[in-house]
This record gives structure tokens, C-alpha cells and sequence, in this order.
């Protein structure tokens, strides 16, 4: 999941860090921490100038309930990281879920698949300057397919719908990709 407005940092002219530690794995579950941070990459580098250094520590699960079918959840948080630090642990939290279903009948060839993904994500704030004692929540519900193209990487997009209120992301697409070497 990688949902974030233009204006959260770690977009384009960004470094970004990826890590994933495996804490529990059995034959149809596991649990994972996994980290990201995302930094300005400077002008020397054709990137970003300045911009907030952002640290996202997040908890993940997955679960296959069938031959076919998985379960996917994470709670997880975004910290600015800087000397204040005026993002704290307990004033925000990310989380979604996700059911992921592989389409029957296709036949693409070994380790290749295709699939029907659900997901909704939601964004909860607390406190800040204009909403003290009131939470500020964001929902997003994708509905997307995701293609296995083989062991070592697949794509995947959907279609961001809010939930709940108006917002200007209506129709967007999100679409990510991972390839592993």
C-alpha cells in the first residue's frame, strides 16, 4: 500500500528505503515489520531541493485462507523526522486491508497469475492546531487487479474512490510495481 498526497513528501526527487524483517512465518501466515523512509535527494542529484525526511514503520500481516484466496493487513504510522519530531506515535495511524483473489480459468504459464484485489485504506489524525479534541479520518477503497508476471515480480493498479467525504482524489489511478533481483 502507498497511498500519500502530493504534498506528504517522498514523491518524485525523493531517495527512498524499503525494509521488510519477517517475524513469524508458518505454511499460510506471516507477520512482518517492514520500514520506510524517504528523503530530498538535493539538487546535485536532480531531485527535490528540501522537503521533510519522513520515516514509516509499519506492521504487516498475510494470511492465504485458500488455495486461491489472502488476506493482507497492516497498521502502521508516518513520522517526520527531525530534531522536534512533532509527529508522534499516538497522533496518527495508516491501516488497511486488502482480499486478494486469483482470477480462475486463466492459465498464463508457471508462477504466473492473475488477480481480483479489494482493498480499503484509511488515514487517522488526531489532535493538531484547528482539531484538538476531534480525529480527522480518511478512507479509500481500491478496487484493481494485480498481475503475477513471475517469482520475481508483479504489478498492480487501482482505482482510488473516497469513502465517506469528498476529496480531489476521486478517479485517480494507483499503480506500483515490484521487481526483485
Amino acid at each position: 500500500f502507498d497511498l500519500r498526497s502530493a504534498t506528504a513528501g517522498g514523491g518524485v526527487g525523493y531517495y527512498r528505503l524499503h525494509a521488510q524483517y519477517q517475524v513469524f512465518e508458518c505454511e499460510t501466515s506471516s507477520l512482518c515489520f517492514g520500514l520506510q523512509a524517504m528523503t530530498p535527494a538535493g539538487l546535485e542529484s536532480d531531485g527535490a531541493a528540501n522537503g521533510p525526511t519522513i520515516v514509516r514503520p509499519t506492521l504487516a500481516w498475510f494470511q492465504e485462507l485458500d488455495d486461491c484466496t489472502a488476506l493482507h493487513c497492516f497498521v502502521g504510522n508516518s513520522l517526520r523526522a527531525n530534531p522536534q519530531w512533532h509527529d508522534g506515535l499516538g497522533r496518527t495511524l495508516q491501516s488497511g486491508i486488502a482480499v486478494q483473489r486469483q482470477i480462475p480459468g486463466l492459465d498464463f504459464g508457471p508462477g504466473q497469475s492473475l488477480h481480483l484485489v479489494l482493498a480499503a485504506i484509511g488515514h487517522e489524525r488526531f489532535g493538531g492546531s484547528d482539531t484538538f479534541h476531534r480525529p480527522i479520518a480518511n478512507a479509500f477503497f481500491l478496487p484493481g487487479l494485480h498481475w503475477q508476471g513471475g517469482d520475481n515480480w508483479w504489478v498492480a493498479g487501482g482505482l482510488i474512490v473516497p469513502v465517506g467525504s469528498t476529496h480531489n482524489d476521486s478517479g485517480m489511478w494507483q499503480i506500483t510495481w515490484s521487481w526483485r533481483y
